[in-house]
């Protein structure tokens, strides 16, 4: 979706004329290697803890998902909740199982799980 400037504006000594269609690359914000190491490559285990490293609710610009400011998501809070939701939906609906007759690993480990204030 274009922003649109009401009036000629410089930015960054460029001339943006009024009413014209401004569109910004988020494909290239959000593979920035100043803030991602090999952004280019794929990898989701990159995001497991994104959420403690970064601001993922618009406020920084390296990463927003859910989009920025006033053009936020309205869902967000609505998303953060329902995810728990699917995630035990697709486990309670489908037979999962390890590739190639593998056993899950067992071992009893010491865990603490803290969520932030």
């Amino acid at each position: 979706m274009p922003h649109i400037p009401s009036e000629t504006i410089v930015v960054a000594g460029y001339t943006i004329p009024k009413n014209s269609n401004i569109f910004f690359n988020v494909w290239a914000i959000q593979r920035d290697a100043e803030f991602w190491e090999d952004p280019l490559q794929f990898e989701p285990e990159r995001f497991l803890n994104v959420i403690e490293k970064r601001n993922y609710k618009g406020n920084s610009f390296d990463f927003f998902p859910f989009g920025s400011r006033r053009r936020i998501y309205v869902g967000i809070s609505m998303a953060e909740k329902i995810i728990l939701l699917v995630l035990a939906t697709l486990l309670h609906c489908f037979e999962w199982e390890l590739l190639n007759g593998r056993k899950p690993d067992v071992k009893e480990r010491l865990h603490l799980l803290l969520s932030k204030v």
